[in-house]
């Protein structure tokens, strides 16, 4: 099976992250996520990254951040991820500050 995702590359503090938006629907299906984060992220032989970001809608906040590790696992929160994804949202949505909800509950994040 073959995947087109659009994704972009962001970096904070020594960290780089690959954020799917998936606000407006959905890229990579949830079976996939932890698959597509295991090859993405290999170094060297792919994209490269310390995490996958995905963007979902929000029934609490401007998102749902979600983040997959390297290995396919599912990380609470991230600060320098957080960071990223709010920049991201800041310039998608043209504020100056926006809300991301994550496992570990809704940050308010700035651009």
């Amino acid at each position: 099976m073959k995947l087109a995702i659009d994704f972009v590359k962001y970096h904070g503090c020594g960290n780089d992250f690959i954020i799917v938006d998936e606000l407006d629907q959905e890229v990579v299906p949830e079976k996939l996520k932890g698959v597509v984060s295991r090859i993405i992220c290999k170094r060297r032989f792919s994209v490269g990254a310390d995490d996958v970001l995905y963007l979902l809608p929000s029934n609490k906040a401007d998102a749902w951040m979600r983040i997959l590790e390297p290995d396919g696992s599912e990380a609470d929160m991230c600060g320098n991820g957080i960071r990223c994804a709010a920049s991201y949202l800041c310039e998608k949505l043209g504020e100056k500050s926006v809300l991301i909800e994550t496992r570990a509950g809704v940050k308010l994040s700035k651009k």
